[in-house]
């Protein structure tokens, strides 16, 4: 019982620190943010949020502002400014896809493995990377010269081979291995506020699921 009031409590505090947060400043308008390895099984490595940003700010911004400045690797190649990394919250795990292996097993560095929590370039594969796309597009400019503008659906997502393996064209010209998804709709729709995305994974399913999360309670509290 202590630990279900306990859990009412910190939901509560939540909410009101959502709700205040941005109260000192209105934001220039909101973009919705997601992040998925799909050729590594997952589909949402943090839970799509919708994230205010402010006059003057870029994507950099905002994705420091998403997934914590801790938890993204930033790195520039003259005036170029890529993803390396993202830290994987603990609960996600994540395997080559079978279909990948299929199509670019070759590619695929052997005895290659994630180190420690990081998913960056280079892990499994020589063309593996972090890309980004605006509204299922992948632009030709940097992450922290592309300008934003309100209601984007900005996804960041992992490929194993150049971008082929998600649906795009690779560097060399070589073809798309699998046609694009476009998740813009669904990720706009389903998006979290953004106080969400940190939260335990727990907590995350008791607030998206309450009834399988009451349900759930009692086990938890026997451990």
């Amino acid at each position: 019982m202590k630990r279900v009031l306990s859990l009412l409590l910190v939901v509560g505090l939540l909410l009101g620190c959502g709700v205040s947060a941005f109260a000192a400043a209105a934001p220039a308008g909101h973009v919705f943010v997601a992040v998925s390895a799909p050729s590594l099984g997952v589909d949402e490595i943090y839970p799509a949020a919708r994230v205010p940003y402010y006059e003057g700010e870029n994507l950099t911004t905002v994705l420091w502002r998403y997934l914590g400045v801790e938890n993204i690797d930033i790195q520039t190649m003259g005036v170029y400014a890529y993803i390396n990394g993202i830290t994987l919250p603990k609960d996600i795990k994540v395997k080559v896809a079978e279909n990948v292996l299929a199509d670019i097993g070759g590619a695929l560095l052997p005895g290659a493995a994630l180190e420690g929590e990081i998913l960056q370039s280079g892990d499994y594969a020589a063309l593996g990377g972090w890309l980004y796309f605006v509204d299922n597009v992948s632009p030709a400019v940097s992450i922290s010269d592309y300008e934003i503008a309100d209601g984007q659906v900005l996804t960041l997502e992992y490929s194993l081979n150049g971008g082929t393996d998600i649906g795009l064209e690779g560097w060399d010209g070589s073809p798309a291995l699998v046609e694009r998804t476009d998740r813009t709709g669904s990720i706009r729709t389903w998006a979290v506020p953004l106080w969400f995305v940190h939260l335990p994974a727990w907590l995350q399913f008791v607030i998206r699921y309450p009834l399988l999360g009451i349900l759930w309670l009692p086990i938890y509290n026997l451990f």
